[in-house]
């Protein structure tokens, strides 16, 4: 198994977002990262400067293209950024804590709990409308890079993605996985179609999330 030709696909999150601390559900918002965020996306780069990357990837939202552009900082290649791994959009939920989407939207919550597939914020996006999205973003990365590795800069929710559809799970399982500021996770896909997660919520070693 080990032997055998495969793209290894590093998937990180982005650091940690100004106003964190306030659970807010930031989606497309373009926040900016920490000084503790930035520290973590360093961090990264330094950990996988010994790597070989055929590409790296980003979301075009700041606080991944951060951590994207250090790992390419010492690298001769450029920084692929694209929407295609954007965050879930929240529509009208966008930028509001946990608390005030309770208080504006009283049983939504619940709602999008019991449906978490179908439902759709205001305006916004399903979680099944992000994973075929997602879907189509690592089908292009495994099509241009083949037997390569390449790193991916992204959100909690997309890394989630990823990872579930990698282990073949249905996205009712996405609240089972964490994502943490900073973490690594690392995939391995065969041309077969197989895929073997190698590496998962990796804690960052800047410490403050």
């Amino acid at each position: 198994m080990f032997n055998i030709k495969h793209t290894r696909l590093y998937v990180i999150r982005h650091g940690q977002v100004v106003g964190h601390d306030e659970q807010r559900l930031n989606g497309r918002t373009d926040v900016d990262l920490t000084p503790v965020g930035q520290a973590q996306m360093e961090a990264v780069a330094k950990d996988l400067e010994g790597v070989e990357l055929a590409a790296v990837y980003s979301s075009d939202l700041k606080r991944a293209r951060y951590g994207g552009e250090a790992l390419v900082r010492s690298r001769d290649i450029e920084l692929r950024v694209d929407p295609l791994f954007r965050e879930l959009n929240f529509g009208q939920w966008e930028g509001l804590s946990l608390d005030e989407v309770a208080k504006k939207y009283p049983g939504e919550r619940e709602r999008r709990l019991g449906d978490i597939l179908n439902y759709r914020t205001p305006g916004g996006e399903t979680f099944q409308e992000l994973a075929d999205r997602i879907k189509t973003g690592v089908s292009q990365i495994l099509s241009k890079h083949k037997d390569s590795a390449v790193a991916l800069v992204a959100h909690s929710g997309v890394n989630r993605v990823i990872l579930l559809q990698a282990l073949g799970c249905g996205l009712h399982q996405i609240w089972r996985m964490e994502q943490d500021f900073g973490c690594l996770n690392i995939v391995d896909y065969f041309e077969d179609g197989y895929s073997m997660i190698k590496l998962v919520n990796a804690p960052n070693k800047v410490q403050g999330a």
